[in-house]
């Protein structure tokens, strides 16, 4: 019969071992409250170094998933429906945090992080900067739809249109100075919010918009192929002047400038010529499949 004493140093050495393999692993908890969620998720890496990852949802909408201590930093996505293009959640690791949690309560907004200091501020910055951004937009539409440029009113949306301008970049600034070197920095500066000229039609500010798409964008930091950053300015590259009707030349082409574009941006050093290298053979096949 085992004595007490021994039950006892068993039972402690077993909390220790659950204790220890608990602190050698990445914790995420998720709550998916959003009925585009199927009950299924993929959880994955853009660099390839960690396989997909699937598990599927409990009664409550909640998962528990656990990485090994080692998962390399960056920010990786959770997929809650596979059938739709924006229906996930980023989750930035950076090798400090050993558990991250997060709440979606809705498709439309970003998810609320508990646990990780860095993911909570990324969050409420997208918030931020999105709200922002939405009124912008409807400052634009108003300015392309308003039939009497002259009026005084155009004159007041292209003020307000300035001085939400200076309130966006403001914020992005300060965020900038905050967070500098910190993954949630990397990914709010390589994606700034294109402020073009508000009185110019609709048409030629998507034009506008794809001649200046690189400005300010660090496209030779190996890292940030572990995002899904790199891959998701490629994809609006590509998209901003894209027309309806091409032929397959015209779309070939097109496909040839942007991707000449693409090796000269990404050509700085051998680890992110490759990544452009294979990214842009994936969309031409995807291309061609269209």
């Amino acid at each position: 019969m085992i004595s007490k004493f021994c039950s006892a140093v068993i039972a402690f050495l077993i909390t220790a071992i659950a204790l220890s393999q608990s602190r050698d692993n990445i914790v995420i908890r998720g709550v998916l409250n959003t009925h585009l969620c199927s009950d299924t998720w993929v959880f994955k890496s853009f660099s390839g170094n960690l396989k997909p990852i699937e598990g599927t949802l409990s009664k409550d909408n909640s998962f528990r998933l656990s990485l090994p201590a080692a998962t390399a930093p960056g920010v990786y996505r959770i997929k809650y429906n596979e059938d739709c293009v924006n229906q996930f959640v980023d989750i930035i690791i950076n090798g400090k945090d050993e558990e991250i949690s997060f709440v979606l309560n809705s498709s439309k907004d970003f998810a609320v992080f508990e646990g990780s200091e860095e993911n909570k501020l990324w969050s409420k910055y997208q918030i931020e900067s999105q709200s922002q951004a939405a009124k912008l937009e409807i400052l634009y539409q108003f300015l392309s739809f308003y039939p009497a440029a002259q009026d005084k009113v155009v004159q007041e949306v292209v003020e307000a249109v300035s001085l939400e301008g200076k309130v966006y970049y403001d914020n992005f600034h300060h965020f900038q100075k905050k967070n500098k070197g910190s993954w949630a920095e990397k990914m709010v500066t390589n994606q700034p919010y294109y402020f073009s000229n508000p009185t110019a039609v609709p048409t030629r500010r998507d034009f506008v918009r794809h001649d200046y798409c690189w400005d300010g964008i660090n496209t030779h930091d190996p890292k940030l192929i572990n995002t899904p950053l790199y891959k998701t300015l490629i994809d609006d590259y590509f998209e901003f002047n894209a027309t309806d009707g091409d032929t397959a030349a015209e779309r070939e082409d097109r496909f040839n400038i942007n991707a000449a574009v693409m090796m000269e941006k990404f050509s700085h050093n051998l680890t992110t010529k490759s990544f452009a290298t294979d990214y842009l053979k994936e969309k031409r096949s995807q291309i061609k499949r269209d």
